[in-house]
Order: structure tokens, then sequence, then C-alpha cells
């Protein structure tokens, strides 16, 4: 058995001193080392430098947004110092508390000085600080002055569309009217 162990180690060293089989057993060795470097060095490497650059793309934008932001807080902050001598004309000009009806009996009134009549009334949308209304009149009174007396009215509202239709008899009109809920503070009574 020592016999064939020492056949068996003289063979294998008679065959890696060869030099065309120890060229490709080291050839192969040298691949097997660079896989092995570049998997497990390499590639982890190259994987953070990537996650690295995406976190630099996102706190870039990150970045342009809040500077877009502050440039927009420094225009609110200009438009309220602009309009921060008028507070008491609205303080003035808001109800003490917003309710529908109560504002629909005013837009009644403020379409019959027009020599309209409301025929329907609908708040169809409550977007947190702002009801949009959907006013129907019919008469062949003034438009010009039914704006005129919605902007009298003690209330914040805009009119964001007006449709006419003209019919033999009278007139129909319909508003979109988004007014908003500004109720004052008990501070502010």
């Amino acid at each position: 058995m020592k016999e064939k162990l020492q056949l068996f180690f003289s063979k294998i060293t008679r065959l890696i001193s060869n030099e065309d089989v120890s060229f490709k057993i080291y050839l192969v060795a040298a691949i097997v080392a660079l896989l092995t470097i570049g998997l497990f060095g390499v590639f982890p490497g190259l994987k953070t430098v990537y996650e690295n650059y995406k976190l630099v793309l996102e706190m870039k934008n990150t970045n342009v947004m809040l500077t877009k932001k502050i440039q927009d807080l420094e225009t609110a902050k200009s438009s309220l110092d602009n309009v921060g001598n008028n507070v008491l004309y609205l303080k003035n000009s808001l109800p003490a508390n917003f309710d529908i009806q109560n504002y629909m009996v005013i837009f009644v009134f403020a379409a019959g000085n027009a020599d309209l009549v409301v025929d329907r009334f609908t708040p169809y949308d409550n977007q947190g600080n702002a009801v949009d209304i959907l006013v129907n009149l019919i008469g062949n009174g003034d438009l010009y002055r039914l704006i005129s007396n919605l902007e009298s009215i003690n209330r914040v509202s805009e009119v964001q569309d007006i449709r006419v239709k003209k019919a033999e008899a009278y007139n129909e009109i319909t508003l979109k009217v988004r007014t908003f809920i500004m109720e004052k503070l008990s501070s502010d009574k």
C-alpha cells in the first residue's frame, strides 16, 4: 500500500512539473483567484458606490425641492406683508360664523337687487376651508350688478364660472361660486 501511495505521488509530481500542465494549473488558479476577489471584493464595493450615487441623487432632488419651498415661502411672506395693512378690512368683512343657509339668504337678496331670481342653490363640494356652490338664476336682470352685489356681501367668495343662456322670455344664468370658510376667532370679535 505504501508503494502504491508513493507511486501515486510520484506520478502527480511528474505531472505538475510538466510546463504545459503546470501553466494550465496556474492559469486556472489565477482565474479562480480573480473571480473570487472580483465577486467578494470588487462587486460589493461597486454596489455600495451605486447605492451611494442613488442616495446623492435623492438628496440633490430634496435640496432642489426644499429650495423651491423656501422661495414659495418667501413669496407668500412678501404677499402677506403687502396684505398686512388690509387685515382690518378683511376682519370687518368676515361673518361671525359660517352658515350655508345664511349665505343662501344673503345671496338671494343680492340676486333680487339685480332683478334676478335664484332657481337653485346647490352646495356640491366641501374642500376643507371652502364650499363650492352651483347657483342657477333666471330673469332679465343686470349681471354686472349681480357681481357687484356679490362682492359687497359680508363673505369672501370667488365666482369661478358664469354661463348665460339667452331664452325668449328671460335669461338663465349658472354661477359656480366658491365661498371660503374664514370664521373669526373669539379674540377677534
